[in-house]
């Protein structure tokens, strides 16, 4: 008979799986069949010589005395043969490893009672029990079933990922057969069903445990069973010879065997309940090295598998029926446990190198990040993911938006097209060539969709990577250093293999040049050819607006065409002017000329437009589809292909009534795009009224010279500071029907419709000049003279009638009010003093969304303004902004809350260019004019000691907020840091801001009580120090300066709660906060008031509990917590990790109840709580 002791060959199993369900139906009812497929029975069993009495045995046999095993006779039938193997095993094992065997006696009432004494007078009693066989049985029987029980509804409580839930739940039912065959097997049987565990936990596992659990667990139903059945005399066969001495020296091997079970099963409960929290454990059993364990097992299984293969086919009567007659029911559940089992540790495997692989993923990205450095301003850099905002994918998208479905497809069949794309053959770089306004744009991103489409070319196993770029002047995207970083980005971004090389790369470069980035890493890199994949990049836009090629783009050109890498190619548009640039190289690459070939997308582009035009969208009525033909032929023939001409028409069409007019509209569709964009901003200054024109002009304003992009939500807010009103219309509507300038993008961000409105959009000042030249101004002088004139000679009635003083007022209007654009010195002067209004104003919702951009990129604005070319009046307007900004307590406040979603100031505050930035400005006759003689002696102490006097009333302001006010932790640090970054500052003392000594901290404290005028400190004084204490982890301090508080008023409950969170014993922090919950629940008003922080005491109590270990008392706690604040998913997640760590899925549950019962309305956030934790 070979015993199930060795592994078999995976592959080997599932074949004799697949064999055996083809088999089935034909299956005989005999015992045979139903013994695991390790079992081999011989119909005659072949004679061996017997085994001489000097066989080898184990290692560890020489501590084991030789002894008779007792028949059931002999031991009044109290215990089984192989219980008396076991007790045997663990007394032994007892006396070898005391510390072992007692951690592990000590730890089974945890199976019953998570919060059961393991150290107490009731754990020694249990140790002394379990000295008895008797009481052993009864001790391993009560964990046996509570572990059962804890199993079972762990696995059906629990989402475990993948198999594991059925993979436990099939092994206990191994061990719930074993038991009902023979109840008082529990002492082997006990550990085993605690070690599941970890089955259920095996992210606190590794993998060497997980395997021996399962190695232990399908072969322990054998043990017991053989054991019985080898020891047994009544299954002895003997021809009048001894073989006791043989039958004691298995014996040995067995209680070997079983020692070394037992040791796994103690070691791997004493591990899983050490994850649980016991330290102790660590310092008494070493439970490391699973798989030198496991090797013992195996070993000890060895020597048994020797002595009773030979024993057993000498002397056993019916042993294999018995054990299959017995075991018949077991193997029904068993059947391809062990398969099972191998796979579960292999998806177990397969996921540890799941997690393997993205930490070297985030690693790999991490590294390459560093070397591409992206500009971190918010408007390019995504801060919570922490990578760049995919700019270029927004262009793309905002194009692709406007792209008709199906244009664009005859690109795709063309030769050239075709050759460029096959990377195995054709030249690597391609040029779609076409004039402004062709649909370049358009066909770049049908290119993009095309290849991402089609991931892999169909005569190639290569896989296909984009990058694409567009050259945007409109957004800061598009220096060559930032298109080199894009497309390494995007390329490494979208294939791991690529990902994983220029990682490699960057960590050998350390720096390099962004010019030489694109050659290095992708066009020149010899190591591209070890992978598997084609790069794709698509540059949109070659040239500037003026269609000059930057010569450092040439030379990336020059360098990818030069290269001997095919899987790299290139395709770009461009205009006939830059392609010659680029032929003027020596980069004869192919070209496609656009107007030979898009006739039919043209087509398709107006009839979809005119598909949303009411007059011209139902071809059911009358004239319309003869109208609609007219129209197409028109612009296909007089716009030569140009899509702005085409759209610009269109758009004059869409307000047209009449045919005549829409003609007239036709007849002139063919002027130059210069011409039409005249055009339109012609028609908004006739058809706009003046309110209209001021906030075109506004948002001309803002979207040429913020330095962020603005949201259509900062923008609304700009136009109400300006008119101090809020339209009942929105942006989105006003710019699809009124101010055909502007749009929208993908990311909700305001553009400009096209950036060639910029070049012909005239200055403010050149307007005016012309007026003056032409003697065109109408002054309201005039107006008096002639509405004088009328007065006098016109009945009242008749003016009204003829609505001469409107008429009046539009020609003032027309000639003054115009769309127009400042230049750069005044547009950059007028958003400074928005940006200084807007600080200045008193806290208004409204206003936050743009006091971020404010705080941040106020001197960004002052540092492009040339003072020398900026109005007076405009200047003088910024002066006492200035002297504000640094002095008065709402404008601090300001500039301090809303730079960051946490409390924090301006990285320029600490810059020393601010300080002579500020100087500059103030020095200056008119920005000073206005500001007063308070201010004016502000600017004395600025010149004198720059930095003493810009950031002191700011750290007495911060002084003001963290000491004189009950401010929570996140204001009181800050502010506190602020402080400290002042002192630093001004007395050139080496501070570590982040963790400065106590001694430091005492300093900025004195320096507050001197300028705060503090004679003797009060009770918020010192709960407030103690929070900053506290928050620089000086957990001593911050405890001293609570009791300072309390011996001033001993009643204060924030003194209190920060003790409770700051002292180091448990039972002191419990009494605390148990009274305090207790007196300030009772308290209505405070508790209308101060819920939240009521919330957070209970948090704070559950933990103490928690820390204390007594498990049962935190459930309520935290229960009340979430009751108080259901809206805080960070605590909530942190306790369900405390139950999920302990297997508390009860308190898990009703925790979750809780919440949901606590919910009071939509924006308690109480469902995104759940969300995020679950």
């Amino acid at each position: 008979m070979r015993l199930p002791f060795h592994r078999r060959d995976k592959e080997k199993r599932r074949a004799e799986k697949k064999a055996a369900e083809g088999e089935k139906g034909k299956e005989a009812a005999t015992p045979q069949q139903n013994l695991p497929e390790e079992t081999v029975i011989n119909d005659a069993p072949p004679t061996l010589t017997p085994i001489s009495n000097d066989v080898n045995i184990v290692e560890n046999e020489s501590k084991v005395p030789t002894q008779k095993v007792p028949t059931e006779e002999e031991n009044g039938s109290v215990f089984t043969t192989s219980e008396i193997v076991w007790n045997r095993a663990y007394d032994e094992l007892a006396d070898e490893n005391s510390a072992l065997v007692e951690g592990y006696v000590r730890i089974l009432p945890r199976t019953t009672n998570p919060n059961a004494d393991i150290t107490g007078p009731e754990s020694d009693k249990l140790v002394a029990r379990m000295k008895d066989p008797r009481q052993r049985q009864q001790v391993m029987k009560d964990a046996l079933n509570a572990g059962q029980k804890k199993v079972e509804k762990s696995a059906k409580v629990t989402s475990v990922v993948g198999k594991v839930s059925g993979f436990v739940l099939k092994f206990k039912g191994v061990i719930d057969l074993a038991v009902q065959t023979n109840p008082q097997a529990a002492l082997p049987w006990a550990g085993a069903c605690i070690g599941l565990q970890f089955l259920l936990n095996p992210a606190q596992a590794s993998q060497s445990q997980l395997e021996g659990i399962a190695y232990v667990v399908t072969r322990m139903q054998w043990y017991c069973a053989l054991t019985g059945n080898m020891l047994n005399r009544k299954n002895i066969e003997t021809d009048g010879t001894s073989y006791e001495e043989l039958l004691v020296q298995l014996e040995n091997r067995v209680v070997a065997l079983y020692k070394a079970l037992l040791t796994y099963q103690m070691k791997s409960v004493c591990h899983y309940y050490k994850n649980q929290g016991l330290v102790w454990l660590r310092n008494t059993i070493n439970l490391d090295d699973w798989d030198g364990q496991l090797a013992g097992v195996k070993s000890s299984e060895e020597a048994v598998q020797t002595d009773s293969d030979t024993y057993l086919k000498l002397h056993s009567k019916d042993t294999l029926s018995a054990i299959a007659k017995n075991g018949q029911e077991s193997q029904n559940i068993l059947g391809d446990l062990n398969l099972t089992m191998h796979e579960y540790v292999a998806d177990q495997k397969e996921e540890r190198e799941e997690r393997k692989q993205k930490a070297r993923e985030a690693d790999d990205k991490s590294a390459l990040l560093r070397l591409l450095a992206f500009d971190k301003s918010a408007d390019m850099w995504n801060d919570r993911e922490g990578i760049p905002r995919a700019t270029w994918e927004t262009a793309h998208q905002n194009i692709l938006r406007q792209r008709v479905t199906g244009t664009g497809e005859w690109l795709f069949s063309d030769a050239s097209f075709r050759a460029w794309e096959n990377p195995a053959q054709g030249a690597t770089m391609l040029a779609i060539v076409g004039g402004e306004s062709s649909g370049k744009s358009y066909l770049a991103s049908s290119v993009i969709h095309h290849l991402r489409r089609n991931e892999e070319y169909r005569d190639t196993d290569l896989r296909r990577v984009v990058g694409f770029h567009f050259m945007d002047k409109r957004v800061n995207n598009t220096g060559i250093d930032i298109l080199a970083k894009s497309l390494v980005w995007q390329c490494a971004n979208g294939d791991g293999s690529y990902m994983q090389l220029a990682a490699n790369e960057s960590r050998d470069l350390g720096t390099i040049d962004p010019k030489q980035m694109l050659p290095q890493l992708l066009f020149e890199n010899r190591d591209l050819e070890g992978i598997k994949a084609a790069f794709y990049i698509v540059i949109n836009k070659l040239g500037d607006e003026g269609d000059v090629v930057d010569p450092e783009m040439l030379n990336l050109l020059e360098s990818a065409w030069r290269s001997k890498n095919r899987t790299a190619r290139i395709i770009f548009t461009c205009t006939p002017r830059t392609i010659e640039q680029v032929v003027g190289r020596g980069i004869a690459c192919p070209q496609i000329a656009i107007r030979d070939k898009n006739e039919g997308d043209i087509l398709k582009f107006i009839d979809s437009r005119m598909d949303s035009i009411d007059v011209l969208s139902d071809p059911r009525q009358n004239g319309v589809p003869e109208l609609r033909e007219k129209v197409k032929k028109a612009l296909s023939d007089k716009t030569d292909g140009d899509y702005f001409k085409i759209t610009t028409a269109l758009n004059e069409i869409r307000l047209s009534e009449y045919v005549d007019e829409i003609d007239t509209i036709l007849n002139n569709a063919g002027k130059g795009t210069d011409d039409h964009i005249r055009g339109e901003i012609n028609k908004l200054n006739e058809a706009r009224t003046s309110k209209e024109i001021a906030e075109i002009n506004e948002i001309l304003l803002w979207v040429a010279n913020s330095q962020e992009r603005l949201s259509v939500e900062k923008m609304t807010v700009i136009l109400q500071l300006r008119s101090n009103a809020a339209s009942l219309r929105s942006l989105d509507y006003k710019f699809k029907t009124s101010y055909f300038l502007f749009g929208i993008d993908n990311d909700g961000f305001v553009e400009l419709r096209s950036s060639k409105f910029l070049e012909l959009i005239p200055q403010r000042r050149q307007i005016a000049q012309d007026n003056q030249q032409n003697d065109q101004d109408i002054h309201p002088k005039e107006i008096e003279v002639v509405q004088y004139f009328l007065n006098t000679v016109c009945p009242p009635e008749l003016l009204r009638k003829l609505q001469m003083e409107q008429y009046l007022q539009r020609m003032m209007t027309s000639k003054n009010c115009q769309i127009y654009q400042e230049d750069k010195n005044t547009a950059h002067a007028r958003i400074a003093a928005d940006i200084l209004r807007v600080l200045a104003m008193e806290e208004n919702a409204r206003l936050k969304v743009l006091q971020g951009y404010a705080a941040r990129q106020l001197m960004q604005h002052l540092s492009k303004v040339d003072l020398a070319l900026v109005d007076r009046d405009l200047k003088s307007q910024i002066g006492p902004g200035l002297v504000k900004l640094f002095t008065n307590n709402t404008c601090i406040d300001n500039l301090f809350r809303f730079v960051s979603p946490s409390p924090g100031v301006p990285d320029w505050m600490w810059e020393d260019s601010t300080a002579d930035q500020i100087k500059t400005w103030l020095k200056d006759s008119a920005v000073a004019s206005e500001i007063d003689p308070k201010g004016k002696s502000w600017i004395d102490q600025l010149t004198e000691e720059p930095f003493l006097a810009l950031l002191r009333q700011s750290a007495v302001r911060m002084a003001f907020h963290c000491l004189r006010e009950p401010s929570p932790p996140n204001i009181a640090v800050p502010t506190f840091k602020f402080i400290l970054h002042f002192l630093a500052k001004t007395t050139l003392a080496k501070t570590n801001l982040d963790s400065p000594t106590p001694a430091e901290i005492r300093q900025a404290e004195m320096w507050s009580e001197k300028v705060a005028g503090v004679i003797e400190r009060e009770a918020l004084w010192e709960v407030q120090m103690a929070l900053v204490f506290q928050g620089f982890q000086w957990l001593s301090h911050a405890e001293a300066r609570c009791r300072k508080a309390l011996e001033i008023e001993s009643s204060n409950w924030r003194a209190l709660q920060v003790l409770a969170q700051t002292v180091e014993n448990n039972k002191e922090a419990i009494e605390i906060l148990n009274n305090l919950i207790d007196r300030l629940e009772k308290d209505t008003a405070w508790m209308k008031v101060h819920q939240k922080s009521l919330a957070k005491m209970a948090c704070d109590l559950g933990d103490r509990h928690w820390q204390a270990e007594q498990f049962d008392n935190a459930p309520k706690e935290y229960s009340k917590s979430i009751k108080n604040d259901p809206s805080d998913a960070g605590t909530l997640l942190e306790i369900l990790r405390k139950y999920q760590k302990r297997d508390q899925w009860d308190d898990a549950i009703n925790l979750i109840k809780e919440l949901h019962s606590s919910r009071r309305d939509s924006s308690c956030g109480c469902d995104r709580s759940i969300g995020n934790a679950i």
